[in-house]
């Protein structure tokens, strides 16, 4: 069902991860899926460990904003800017 949710051709969604990690990194698929999904116009919030070095996760950071969320700046970040 998520698969033929992010196959389709419709804009106006978000694709929310919570936490790219090993396991998703384990399938091929999930990888392009992501793909798949970044090459449209949606919205795409996902997190990822800063220390995860992957190929699949530099690729995701070059296309999407980075924003970094620290001990010292996580009460102040606000989403909102972020989603239209």
């Amino acid at each position: 069902m998520i698969a033929k949710l992010l196959y389709e051709d419709t804009d106006n969604k978000l694709l929310y991860i919570d936490e790219i990690g090993p396991i998703q990194l384990m399938f091929p698929l999930f990888e392009d899926l992501v793909n798949k999904f970044l090459a449209t116009s949606n919205t795409f919030v996902g997190t990822v460990k800063q220390l995860n070095v992957h190929p699949f996760i530099e690729q995701v950071k070059k296309r999407a904003l980075v924003v970094e969320i620290t001990a010292t700046n996580r009460n102040m970040i606000s989403c909102t800017p972020l989603i239209n």
